[in-house]
């Protein structure tokens, strides 16, 4: 795919196309206007209004609506692109692999895909619409001038190329800095995003103080090179300006001493300077046009990248699990060099409940996410019945799970909202009610004044932690599923609302497959079988009454519960 155009819909062609030739006709009606002024000075005319005159005056007309048009038009022709190509990044993001996320910051993916890519609509939009009709004038003024007078063209060319000498180094010199910008800009687009997410740990914490420390060093980062980047910019205008008005003063001189001689008249010398100012804006805006594309080359670079991510592998036979025993044989996964799971084997029987117990970092979650097929296993395989997981249809198959998660897994925006995401149908009003009122969250929300239409803010920051909790059971609740995984789903509950919650549990897994990770004896005790994990490893199976025999550390982990 071309890394400028993502969208090659024939409307949007037709669009560029139309802008293009447009633009040209701009350009090419822009250079009859000097022949015109040439003819007004040189052949005697009646009086300032005349025939000429008003021809010149709707040349001008004409030449500004054509220019208008082609820059709306090549306008909606970028606007078009760069929403084709945000799709298109967004899309490549969203259906990448979890583990890519492990070291990215969610605001530095972000800046890229907001601010990177207006690099490239200000390139289209408005340098590409200056590069068009700017080639034609140059291209067009340039024979013009040879035909109105060699000899002065040839001055002025024989100067052109000192300001293509100052001009190009400073080009790659801007390209090189605004590439170094937007990579400066976009990791603090990520700092400040992750520290407005995390601005109740801070302060806990008590480390606005480092926080600050850290973001100054990143707002210095940002200004020295802005800094170095403008330095160029500043050099370079002047520089620009002070050549070509160098050039202009001895055209202009050399011009005058030929009008003198008589050998130029003085409307071809008018006509001739008009056709160097012409060309002083598109000269100017070439060098611009390079410069432009240095940067749309860096910000692309990134956004490349990212188009060429790693897609999940989402294709597959389509399967009921329903009914269907699940096991875990012989898997061993890695987070890079780290080994957290090692020859891991449980068998899941359906309809049955097992919970899976150990200390903290044992690996207990590593296994949901294996589970869930945010990774794949390094060795070993997760199977149903004789079905390897990954062999089904990766939608398929996680419409057919819910995950509570310890995590708060929920969006901005309303309760209802949360209640239906991810959802195929819209459930009913009362499947709705009857899923609240499992989560022991029915009374709760008909309290609020806006009842599910209640936003709950930022990762649900404005429900208490065990609302959130209990919102995301009723979620879950929601999706009816074959396969129902419990990561520490009480951990956020006070007593009471732990224990309805519990009974609630018991009923949605009734005639469902599940695994319960808790620490928490209260919500596994009831499993009809319980797997102790330590450092990766399965140390003792059984059910609670033959784990506190025959399991030690088991007994030690209940004892300490009890205290």
């Amino acid at each position: 795919m071309n890394k400028f155009i993502f969208s090659d819909k024939k409307y949007d062609v037709l669009i560029f196309i139309l802008g293009i030739i447009i633009s040209i006709m701009s350009g090419l009606i822009a250079l009859l206007i000097p022949l015109q002024i040439r003819q007004f000075i040189d052949i005697p005319n009646d009086g300032l209004f005349n025939r000429t005159t008003f021809f010149i005056a709707g040349l001008f007309i004409i030449q500004a609506m054509l220019s208008g048009i082609a820059t709306y038009l090549l306008i909606k022709y970028g606007e078009n692109q760069v929403k084709a190509y945000r799709t298109f990044i967004f899309r490549s993001i969203i259906n990448s692999k979890v583990n890519y996320y492990d070291d990215k910051k969610s605001g530095e993916l972000a800046s890229r895909i907001v601010n990177d890519t207006s690099i490239i609509r200000n390139f289209i939009t408005n340098s590409l619409v200056d590069f068009t009709s700017g080639l034609v004038i140059i291209v067009g003024a340039v024979i013009m001038l040879f035909l109105l007078d060699w000899r002065l063209s040839l001055v002025m060319f024989l100067l052109l190329p000192l300001m293509i000498l100052i001009i190009s180094p400073l080009s790659n010199f801007s390209g090189k800095y605004g590439k170094k910008v937007q990579d400066y800009l976009s990791e603090l687009t990520g700092f400040i995003t992750e520290s407005i997410q995390q601005i109740r740990l801070i302060k806990t914490s008590t480390a606005e103080k480092d926080r600050l420390t850290n973001a100054e060093k990143l707002f210095k980062d940002v200004y020295v090179v802005s800094i170095k980047s403008g330095l160029i910019d500043s050099i370079a205008k002047p520089l620009v300006f002070l050549t070509l008005f160098s050039i202009v003063t001895i055209i202009f001189g050399y011009g005058g001493q030929r009008v003198t001689t008589g050998t130029l008249t003085v409307g071809t010398l008018v006509t001739f300077l008009v056709y160097l100012f012409q060309l002083l804006t598109p000269l100017s805006q070439l060098g611009q046009f390079f410069t432009q594309l240095s940067k749309v080359k860096g910000a692309t670079m990134e956004l490349n990248a990212l188009a060429e991510l790693e897609p999940e592998k989402k294709d597959g036979k389509i399967t009921d699990i329903s009914n269907k025993s699940l096991s875990i044989k012989n898997v061993s996964f890695s987070y890079g060099d780290k080994k957290v799971l090692k020859e891991v084997s449980i068998d899941i029987p359906a309809n049955h409940k097992i919970a899976i117990v150990g200390p903290s970092g044992s690996g207990k979650t590593t296994i949901v996410n294996l589970l869930e097929r945010l990774y794949e296993v390094s060795e070993g395989k997760i199977s149903i019945e004789q079905d390897n997981i990954n062999d089904i249809a990766l939608n398929n198959w996680r419409q057919q799970t819910a995950l509570v998660s310890q995590d708060i897994s929920l969006l901005s925006g309303t309760i209802y909202d949360n209640l239906i995401f991810g959802l195929h149908s819209i459930p009913s009003e009362n499947d709705i009610d009857n899923a609240l009122i499992a989560a022991s969250l029915k009374e709760e929300i008909d309290n609020f004044e806006s009842g599910l239409q209640t936003v709950v803010g930022e990762r649900g920051m404005r429900l208490s932690g065990g609302q959130r909790q209990r919102l995301q059971i009723a979620r879950a609740f929601l999706r009816n599923p074959k396969l129902l995984i419990l990561d520490e789903a009480t951990s956020n509950l006070d007593s009471n609302s732990e224990e309805s919650i519990i009974t609630a549990l018991r009923n949605i897994t009734k005639n469902k497959t599940t695994i319960a990770i808790a620490h928490r004896l209260s919500t596994i005790i009831d499993a009809d079988k319980i797997y102790f994990l330590e450092k990766g490893v399965i140390t003792g199976e059984g059910t609670h009454k033959e784990l506190l025999i025959k399991h030690s550390v088991y007994a030690s982990y209940v004892e300490e519960q009890m205290l």
